[in-house]
């Protein structure tokens, strides 16, 4: 069976809407069996307590469950409907690199992860879409997977689709033939981790990413320079914006204030050949993110869906004038 086939026969029972019909059954079995299949002989635990992600509406693959919890819960609340790429449970890695630690809370998890809460479930049905058209791509729809009206920045070939696609490939692609604890991105990350936790320069990076290209085996593909690298990171939307500041830290240089020349409180002249630099995170990407990833979106959402409340008690804001008077006058944001 070819890809497009395989993903139109998912497709088929994912968006059964009777969970009891057999055509569902038997596709969670099929998954489970994929899932679960390799485990069991390349753990040193006991099958039952074998745990993956669960890919179900509520758990969304943020939840690490055993076989019979996710059966279970695939039953009672649906499976993700943009999820037929298994990318998640190794659908990209050959059999017999598909262990616990890849699976479970591994690294190469925690990256795929990354790329799903950047692009969000837009993406995945894009790929599905670039699979086998557009026709069996419409059994998407933007109230099943919660998608923003941006779908469409997605759209293949799309700049952001490109991005991404690129992203997924150095999550699958090893730094150097015979790699196997890192990919070429976590490679990059766990680099820039260093380099924040110890305090490296700029410099000292490009000296380093020197080093490895002459240490590495032939072939090994990791960036020359710390430009190349940040542009890896910066797609994953780890980005910030450099702004001037007074060197008495009386204000920076920005907005109306970016092109003078001189500090309006203490008469200071801008140094623009070594300036002190303030890194400002723009607050909505962050925002965004939040909503995006399976793993905080719901905790965002707590005080509308798992708080208890308490009549005439003020126990959160959400219960407070402003806030409901919010809701009230914007009801499409507040669903």
């Amino acid at each position: 069976m070819d890809s497009s086939d395989m993903l139109k026969k998912r497709l088929e029972w994912m968006e059964c809407d009777d969970r009891t019909n057999s055509l569902y059954i038997n596709g969670v079995n099929e998954f489970l069996y994929f899932a679960f299949g390799d485990l069991a002989n390349s753990s040193d635990i006991g099958e039952d307590e074998i745990k993956v992600p669960c890919p179900c509406n509520r758990c969304n693959n943020s939840t690490h469950k055993t076989k019979d919890e996710i059966f279970n819960d695939l039953l009672l609340n649906g499976i993700v409907r943009g999820y037929v790429r298994w990318v998640y449970h190794g659908e990209f890695k050959p059999p017999q690199k598909r262990k616990r630690a890849d699976l479970g809370d591994g690294n190469s998890d925690d990256i795929r992860r990354m790329i799903y809460d950047r692009s969000g479930p837009a993406f995945f049905i894009d790929r599905v879409d670039e699979e086998f058209g557009d026709e069996q791509a419409d059994g998407f729809d933007d109230e099943q997977v919660n998608l923003e009206p941006k779908v469409h920045e997605y759209a293949k070939g799309s700049k952001e689709a490109k991005m991404l696609d690129s992203l997924m490939k150095d999550a699958e692609q090893t730094p150097y033939p015979g790699c196997e604890n890192y990919s070429k991105l976590s490679c990059i990350l766990k680099l820039f981790q260093i380099k924040c936790m110890d305090g490296m320069t700029n410099k000292a990076f490009n000296n380093n990413l020197k080093m490895y290209k002459d240490v590495l085996p032939k072939g090994a593909d990791v960036p020359s320079n710390y430009y190349e690298a940040r542009k890896m990171i910066t797609d994953l939307g780890f980005d910030y914006e450099k702004i001037e500041a007074c060197k008495n830290d009386c204000m920076i240089f920005w907005k109306e204030n970016a092109k003078l020349v001189k500090c309006t409180i203490c008469d200071r002249k801008s140094d623009r050949k070594s300036p002190k630099v303030l890194r400002y995170f723009p607050l909505k990407p962050r925002l965004q993110r939040l909503f995006m990833s399976s793993k905080t979106a719901s905790d965002m959402r707590w005080h509308a869906e798992s708080r208890e409340e308490e009549p005439e008690v003020l126990t959160h804001p959400a219960d407070g004038k402003a806030w409901k008077h919010f809701d009230e006058k914007h009801q499409s944001f507040a669903l």
